[in-house]
């Protein structure tokens, strides 16, 4: 994307150079502060990045945009990456500094140090959006998907991607700073809300949720695990070895196989929406 592009989209970011932009007033947000140096270390290994970096991919393709996706609080970039390495045209939007620099030095063309409140994009100029494991980050998530509903071109795309099940919460979801999980029915019912036709929703990840339940949530709830822990995090999102390798590497490839079809999956531990702009 060029620079008279994104002067077109808005007047408040500037220009730091080589595809770096940087909005001129920062706000806070609901994001741990070593929390991008937390997955830098994880991404690159990590089967459950690479199986979501599969499933948005897939899904992005089948409902190609027309133009660039804006990946907005994209992190360290790893799926903005992927979707420019697919051929698809990406803008990474993120506050954090670090995770700019990061998602920079992995090679993105064009990265938005920003919040989306600060960006102040113009009414009906981004052809699509990707919001991955973010909205549950957002207090006020209704009047965030009605901003991002006034900024998409129309018939413009938002992917998403989000925790589900309250009855996996854990003391991971409280380090993250999140404020909800989700199911199907309240994704849908909160992307519906803010004016959004819902093209596909589906559960993935089905094979992770008895481990999310036994070895987090159980342990949170009664208080046997009682902080975040970099370490065993890592541990978790290396590729299981042996029959459990097996079995979760043949289920995640049937679960692609379903998202590619644009079949339902019927649980897991994360939901996958594909949104549309009607008008």
């Amino acid at each position: 994307m060029s620079v008279i592009d994104i002067q077109k989209l808005t007047k408040r970011l500037k220009d730091n150079g080589d595809g770096l932009w940087v909005a001129y007033d920062q706000r806070e947000v609901s994001y741990p502060r070593d929390g991008n140096e937390s997955c830098l270390g994880i991404e690159d290994n990590s089967f459950w990045f690479g199986h979501r970096n599969n499933v948005i991919t897939s899904l992005v393709k089948a409902f190609f945009p027309g133009g660039a996706v804006f990946d907005v609080g994209g992190g360290n970039g790893y799926v903005a990456i992927a979707l420019q390495r697919a051929g698809i045209e990406t803008v990474l939007v993120e506050p954090g500094a670090q995770g700019s620099r990061n998602a920079k030095a992995r090679g993105l063309n064009v990265v938005i140090q920003s919040t989306l409140e600060d960006c102040e994009f113009r009414d009906q100029t981004i052809p699509a959006f990707g919001l991955f494991d973010v909205l549950e980050h957002i207090e006020k998530d209704s009047e965030f998907l009605e901003r991002l509903y006034g900024q998409l071109l129309p018939k413009g795309y938002l992917y998403v991607t989000v925790p589900a099940y309250n009855f996996l919460w854990s003391i991971d979801d409280d380090y993250a700073q999140h404020y909800r999980r989700y199911t199907l029915r309240t994704l849908t019912k909160s992307l519906q809300s803010a004016g959004f036709t819902v093209r596909y929703c589906s559960y993935f990840f089905c094979v992770l949720m008895p481990a999310v339940f036994v070895l987090r949530s159980i342990p949170s709830r009664f208080r046997f695990r009682h902080s975040f822990d970099l370490s065993s995090i890592k541990e978790e999102h290396a590729k299981p070895a042996g029959i459990a390798g097996f079995v979760s590497e043949h289920t995640l490839a049937y679960e692609l196989r379903r998202i590619e079809k644009r079949r339902y999956l019927p649980t897991g531990s994360s939901c996958v929406a594909v949104a549309q702009k009607v008008q």
